[in-house]
């Protein structure tokens, strides 16, 4: 879905929020905790929903920071496609929905998947994690 459908369907103003953007980044920090302690061997789907949950509210701090809130997912992907394209490639925004769908499967049908997929792009997972922690931290400066 494009932002544009966002704003119409599943996206409300909200008065822009630093406090809120501080406490999940907050938030996001105790996740990774969890995350580095998960046994990523015998658990990647854990980590894959773990990692993306640390994705997710980072995305919605920065919707906060910008006067919006969305309880959709895809919503949350399309913000950040929009407005910071020039920090995260298709790639990198195809990975965040890959967990997206990772995490669903876990969630709501107790589908553990994603082994290959961790193995393959956790160093990506890591480094869109820095990534959007940056901006949020920058941001609530």
């Amino acid at each position: 879905m494009e932002w544009e459908e966002c704003l119409e369907i599943d996206v409300t103003h909200a008065p822009k929020n630093k406090e809120t953007a501080k406490a999940l980044l907050k938030l996001c920090n105790a996740r990774l905790e969890v995350a580095e302690n998960i046994d990523k061997k015998k658990f990647p789907a854990l980590l894959a929903e773990a990692y993306y949950e640390v994705i997710k509210e980072l995305m919605t701090a920065l919707l906060s920071l910008e006067g919006f809130k969305s309880y959709s997912h895809v919503c949350l992907i399309s913000f950040v496609k929009k407005f910071y394209s020039s920090e995260f490639s298709n790639h990198e925004m195809e990975i965040i929905d890959k967990l997206r769908k990772i995490r669903n499967n876990l969630d709501y049908r107790g589908i553990f998947t994603g082994a290959d997929f961790m193995e393959r792009n956790e160093g990506k997972v890591t480094a869109i994690i820095r990534k959007l922690r940056k901006i949020v931290a920058s941001k609530t400066r």
